[in-house]
């Protein structure tokens, strides 16, 4: 009985051993799950600043737009302004 006992003791020992381990694990795990979140804010940060350029991209974009539709305007203006149309200035 004092065998059986004995083996108990080292049996629960080792599994406080392994308990132990498993905790420093889990301390780790959540250490490991808290740099995953500190990652997932940074990169929320990133594509905050990625949206962000994006706007700012877009706005250019929106600017050469409205450009390119002026330049567009130009040559029918042109076209239509006897005085720089060579077609109509013909003064000979």
């Amino acid at each position: 009985m004092g065998l059986f006992l004995g083996v108990i003791a080292i049996l629960n020992t080792l599994m406080g051993l392994v308990c132990d381990d498993t905790a420093i694990l889990n301390t780790l795990m959540r250490l490991f799950i808290g740099v995953i979140a500190i990652l997932n804010t940074l990169m929320g940060l990133v594509c905050d600043g990625a949206a962000i350029l994006d706007t700012s991209m877009g706005l250019v974009s929106g600017d050469t737009g409205i450009l390119d539709i002026l330049m567009e305007l130009v040559p029918v203006a042109v076209y239509f302004t006897p005085h720089l149309n060579p077609v109509f200035n013909t003064c000979t």
